[in-house]
């Protein structure tokens, strides 16, 4: 007989009459845009960020571009995406890592223009 476990499971019937459990994984709780954590591995990923502008412009957001090299801490939801940035380059010179999670403004592909809240 199943047994509740609080743990999501697929239930597969079975020929023989029984039924074939297989333990799934939580929903990642930094939301992917679509994909599960496998999917989004290696792919390209650009993120805006605000910039001071020259003196007397307002702020702007600048997009980065980078690949997903990480996507394990989105079943935490501690950390998110881990993404290196193709031209950011960190204090010592390397490609910087940041992670993007629900409060970053990102998408999937390369990108030049932020797109207007709500139509992405």
């Amino acid at each position: 007989p199943l047994r509740p476990t609080g743990q999501l499971v697929s239930l597969q019937p079975q020929l023989d009459g029984s039924w074939k459990s297989e333990r799934l994984s939580a929903a990642p709780l930094v939301d992917l845009h679509g994909l599960t954590p496998a999917e989004a591995m290696g792919r390209r990923v650009t993120a805006w960020y605000e910039e001071e502008g020259a003196e007397g412009e307002p702020p702007r957001d600048v997009p980065y571009s980078g690949h997903v090299i990480d996507s394990s801490g989105c079943q935490s939801g501690k950390r998110g995406l881990s993404v290196r940035f193709d031209y950011a380059l960190d204090e010592a010179g390397a490609q910087e890592e940041l992670y993007l999670g629900n409060d970053d403004d990102w998408l999937y592909g390369l990108h030049a223009m932020k797109p207007e809240r709500g139509s992405a």
